[in-house]
């Protein structure tokens, strides 16, 4: 940057910079009740307007007009307090170097809001920089310019709006998991709402599905036919496949070469796929022909128990990334004193939950196992005893699939029922108290609204 002698230049001939990524200068008040007492003690540096690179829509342009690169502030509050000149010292400086700088000027001072950072490191990649060479003139992380720039990628309307009503820069990085932009910009609107982490955990699964769908038409095709419809009289369902989990680990089925396995085409927006078994004719099933309620019924299992495994996964999330604050540590003490009582039911915590709170594998040797998580347990309760006794808490009370349900399928019952669940009521009780959003999907399951759920008073009118 060559820079010139300082020398006084009209206001009005001086333009912020189209490219400030400070957009907010913020109460002008003070600063320009200063510069009216003492005058502007700092020079403003300024480039010619040719150098700014952009038309200036809306500006009469006078006979000389420059950009103003530092000292924005400065020359609002000038205005403001009346002066007609201000000291600028006039540099040749390319456009790219004009950015970093208001950017550097800014983020110095901690001026900048994360969307004002992301706005500006965007500009530096639009003209050629690197995530890499903008984390070293900028002084940032390359991992906190990732995450700007993946802001950056968001709908910049919708992203303020979250922001000012509160989002964390926690969920907003949490949605660089989901790769697609308009999947992102649609769980964007539920941020803050209490469906956000359910839909978090759809929108991961319809992630993996898209990722392996066509890996598995590969696999079904070789041991299964595509059908276009189900045929009842000769077909019997023999379960699901989720198209989230990776088909490398899927183990066809040993008796794939005497019977005759077919499922249904898998549309684009399918995250499971049912197979079935297909016998020559009526006579050959083993089984009696399945009645339609009692094929609902079957249909009605397979999804509830994916909505309960669901509900379970939002849960035990909320509780592994814990870190109780000083509001929180006195809930949960109560409930674990009430867990861990005299009359309570749950006085083992399961040791496989434990460990996945904590992120452990545990080897197969039993005595190994409980030797490590053990030492890593004491440890966390050294490091944080109140995350620990959350996590002891939880590992008490929610152990899937034993106490993670809200309905059943009764014996020689068609189709599963509501069926009250105390515990994971007084479960959730202390989730929510924590904080917890409970998601639409789990007060259905809560109150026996699920769809694919009888209440006791309609499973009588079915018998």
């Amino acid at each position: 940057m060559e820079a010139t002698r300082i020398q006084m230049l009209a206001v009005d001939n001086i333009a912020p910079h189209p490219d400030n990524p400070r957009k907010d200068l913020g109460d002008l008040t003070e600063l320009a009740d200063s510069i009216r007492a003492s005058g502007i003690l700092q020079n403003l540096t300024v480039v010619g307007w040719e150098d700014a690179n952009r038309a200036w829509d809306g500006i009469t342009r006078p006979k000389e007009l420059y950009a103003c690169v530092i000292g924005h502030r400065r020359l609002a509050a000038a205005k403001l307090a009346g002066l007609s000149h201000v000291p600028c010292v006039v540099s040749k400086m390319p456009y790219k170097q004009q950015l970093a700088t208001m950017l550097l000027e800014n983020l110095q001072r901690a001026d900048l809001t994360v969307l004002e950072q992301a706005q500006g490191f965007q500009l530096m990649m639009d003209l050629g920089e690197t995530a890499d060479s903008i984390a070293k003139q900028t002084g940032f992380s390359r991992t906190t310019v990732y995450h700007r720039l993946n802001l950056a990628k968001l709908d910049r309307g919708k992203l303020a709006d979250k922001v000012q009503q509160g989002a964390t820069l926690m969920d907003l990085v949490q949605l660089e998991q989901i790769e697609d932009i308009e999947a992102r910009n649609k769980l964007l609107e539920e941020i803050g709402g209490h469906n956000f982490n359910w839909s978090f955990q759809q929108a991961l699964r319809v992630q993996a599905a898209n990722k392996y769908r066509e890996q598995w038409k590969t696999k079904l095709a070789e041991f299964a036919k595509e059908i276009k419809r189900v045929n009842w009289s000769t077909m019997v369902g023999v379960g699901s496949i989720s198209l989230a989990n990776d088909p490398a680990d899927y183990t066809i089925p040993p008796d794939a070469g005497t019977r005759v396995y077919c499922y249904t085409p898998i549309a684009d927006d399918d995250t499971c796929v049912s197979l079935f078994v297909e016998y020559a004719n009526r006579a050959e099933r083993k089984e009696p022909e399945e009645t339609e309620q009692q094929r609902k019924g079957k249909e009605a299992v397979r999804q509830l128990e994916s909505d309960s495994e669901a509900a379970w996964q939002l849960r035990f999330d909320f509780v592994r990334k814990l870190y109780p604050n000083s509001q929180q540590q006195g809930a949960i003490l109560a409930y674990l004193l009430k867990v861990v009582g005299f009359d309570s039911w749950y006085l083992d915590a399961d040791t496989h939950t434990l460990s996945e709170l904590m992120g452990l594998t545990l080897p197969d040797d039993e005595d190994e196992a409980e030797a490590a998580l053990s030492t890593a347990y004491g440890q966390l309760v050294q490091d944080n005893p109140w995350q620990a006794a959350a996590y002891l808490a939880y590992a008490c009370t929610d152990d899937k699939p034993r106490n993670a349900v809200y309905w059943e399928k009764p014996w020689k019952k068609d189709y599963p029922v509501y069926k009250e669940n105390e515990g994971l009521d007084h479960l959730y009780d202390w989730l929510e108290g924590l904080g917890y959003p409970i998601s639409d999907l789990e007060r259905d399951l809560m109150s026996g609204k699920h769809p694919m759920m009888l209440l006791e008073e309609d499973d009588d009118e079915t018998d």
